[in-house]
C-alpha cells in the first residue's frame, strides 16, 4: 500500500453555513459524522472550518455510521461528500488521535517498495559489517532513556583519566550503513523529516524493522555505530577528538528514573560508572553556564495513556541528574563534530539573536516586574539574558518572563552556513546525535 499524500485545508473554506457547501476537488478532510431529523451530515474536526456537509442515506447505510463517528471525507456528486475512511467513535481511545494524522496530511504507513527494502535488510550485525571500523565492545557502554523508549540512537562512556580529566564516547546507530542515499528508504526518510512523537503511539521516520530493529542501540547486541571520543580536562575543554565507525555492545539499558535512583545512593554495581558521568556532566554544564548558554527550567508535561489508549493522567516533568547528563554529553558531541567538519559541506544546527523591538518589550515587561535585563543598539548579549533567567529563579515572576524570553528568541534553523547558535552560547553545533 502506498502512503497517501493528503492535502490540507485550504482557507477558502473558511466563513459560515450549514450545509451542501462543496469541497474543492482532490481534498480530503476529518470530521464526525451526525443526524438531525433524520438527514445526514459531517462536520469538519478543524474549528476554523464552520461548514456543514451532507451524507447521503446509502453512503451511511455503507460505513455503518452512527452520531460521533470519526470519518474522513472526500468530494463526492452534487451537494454530498463521500466517506473515504472510518476511523471509529469520537469515544473510541486513538480515533481522535488518527483522525487528526490524517487531517495533518502526516505519512503515517509505508509504501511497499520501501518496506520491501525494509525487510531486504539483515537483523544482525554481519561479521562483514565490522571490517575497518573500531571495536568498542568491551568498553563499559550503556544507554539513558525513558521508559518507553523503543527507538535507541544514543549510548555513551566515560572513563577517568590520569589528569583529572575524562574521555567520553558518545556512540551514534549508523542509520547510514543501512540506508543508501536515494533508496526507498532515503527518499521516505528526506519526505518526513522526523519521526512524531504522540500520547499514544509514534509514526517513525523509518520502518521499525530499522528504527526500532537493527539501528536501535539495544543492549546486549551487537550494533554499528559513529563514535566521537573526546579527552576532556577537568576544566570541561575537549583537548582532542576522534571520530570513526564503529561496533558495541552495549551492556545496560537504564531508564532515567534508575541512574536518578543510583546517583541518589541506590547500591549499585554501575554505581562508580554513573557518578563518573555526572562528575563529567557537572564540569560541562558549568563551562557552558560560564559562557553564558541559556538555561530554562519550565515544567514539561507528558499525557499518560493505558494500554487502551485512553489519557489517565497528565505528569509533569522536569529535569535530573540523568537528563542533565545526557544532555551534556549530546551537546559537546555535536559541537565537537560541527567543529570538526565545519569546513567541509555540512548542515549545522543555527539560532539568531533575537530582534531588537522584541528585546525591548522584555526588557520593559521585566522591568515592571522588578528585573532589568540591559539591551543595546545590537540587542540582548546571551550572558545578560542568563542572568535574568538565574534572577528569576524562584520567584513571583519566574513563570512570567521565563516564557516571555522564550516567545522573544527566534526558532533555531538547519543551514549550510554556520552562524553559531545563540541560545547555547555555542560559535560551531550540529545535530550528530539524532539520525532514528
Amino acid at each position: 500500500m502506498k502512503t497517501k499524500k493528503i492535502k490540507k485545508s485550504p482557507d477558502s473554506f473558511k466563513g459560515s453555513c450549514f450545509a451542501c457547501k462543496k469541497l474543492p476537488k482532490g481534498f480530503v478532510l476529518a470530521g464526525t459524522f451526525f443526524t438531525d431529523e433524520n438527514k445526514y451530515f459531517v462536520k469538519p474536526l478543524d474549528s476554523k472550518l464552520s461548514h456543514i456537509f451532507n451524507v447521503s442515506k446509502a453512503e451511511t447505510k455503507k460505513n455503518g455510521l452512527v452520531d460521533g463517528t470519526r470519518v474522513m471525507f472526500s468530494k463526492s456528486r452534487g451537494n454530498y461528500v463521500k466517506i473515504t475512511e472510518v476511523f471509529g467513535h469520537r469515544n473510541d481511545p486513538g480515533a481522535d488521535v488518527l483522525a487528526l494524522v490524517y487531517q495533518s496530511g502526516v505519512p503515517h504507513t509505508f509504501s511497499d517498495e520501501v518496506l520491501t527494502e525494509a525487510a531486504a535488510l539483515p537483523n544482525k550485525v554481519r561479521a562483514k559489517d565490522i571490517a575497518g571500523r573500531e571495536d568498542y565492545r568491551e568498553r563499559d557502554i550503556i544507554t539513558i532513556d525513558g521508559s518507553d523508549t523503543k527507538d535507541i540512537d544514543d549510548a555513551i562512556s566515560v572513563n577517568p583519566l590520569k589528569n583529572g580529566g575524562f574521555e567520553l564516547g558518545v556512540h551514534i546507530a549508523d542509520v547510514s550503513h543501512y540506508v543508501s542515499q536515494n533508496s526507498f528508504l532515503d527518499n521516505e526518510a528526506k519526505e518526513r523529516g522526523t519521526s512524531i512523537y504522540l500520547a499514544d503511539r509514534v509514526i517513525p521516520m523509518l520502518p521499525p524493522v530499522l528504527s526500532n530493529g537493527i539501528c536501535s542501540l539495544n543492549p546486549n547486541t551487537d550494533r554499528l555505530t559513529l563514535s566521537c571520543i573526546m579527552q576532556i580536562n577537568k576544566q570541561g575543554k575537549v583537548l582532542s577528538s576522534k571520530i570513526t565507525p564503529s561496533v558495541i555492545h552495549s551492556k545496560k539499558r537504564f531508564t532515567y528514573e534508575e541512574v536518578d535512583e543510583i546517583l541518589e545512593g541506590r547500591e549499585s554495581s554501575w554505581s562508580a560508572v554513573l557518578n563518573n558521568m555526572k562528575s563529567l556532566a557537572e564540569i560541562l554544564g558549568k563551562k557552558r553556564t560560564e559562557r553564558g548558554a541559556l538555561y530554562f527550567d519550565l515544567k514539561e508535561t507528558k499525557i499518560k495513556v493505558d494500554e487502551t489508549g485512553f489519557p489517565v493522567a497528565i505528569e509533569a516533568r522536569s529535569s535530573s541528574a540523568s537528563t542533565s547528563l545526557i544532555e551534556e554529553f549530546m551537546i559537546v558531541a555535536n559541537e565537537t563534530v560541527a567543529e570538526k567538519y565545519k569546513n567541509a559541506n555540512f548542515v549545522f544546527r543555527t539560532h539568531e539573536k533575537p530582534d531588537l523591538h522584541k528585546t525591548h518589550k522584555l526588557y520593559a515587561f521585566s522591568q515592571g516586574l522588578g528585573f532589568t535585563v540591559p539591551v543595546s543598539k545590537d540587542g540582548v548579549a546571551v550572558k545578560k539574558l542568563q542572568h535574568l533567567l538565574t534572577a528569576i529563579r524562584g520567584t513571583h515572576a519566574e513563570a512570567a518572563i521565563g516564557m516571555l524570553v522564550l516567545r522573544t528568541l527566534k526558532q533555531a534553523a538547519y543551514t549550510p552556513e554556520n552562524i553559531g547558535h545563540y541560545g547555547l552560547a555555542s560559535t560551531c553545533f550540529s545535530h550528530f546525535t539524532s539520525p532514528i
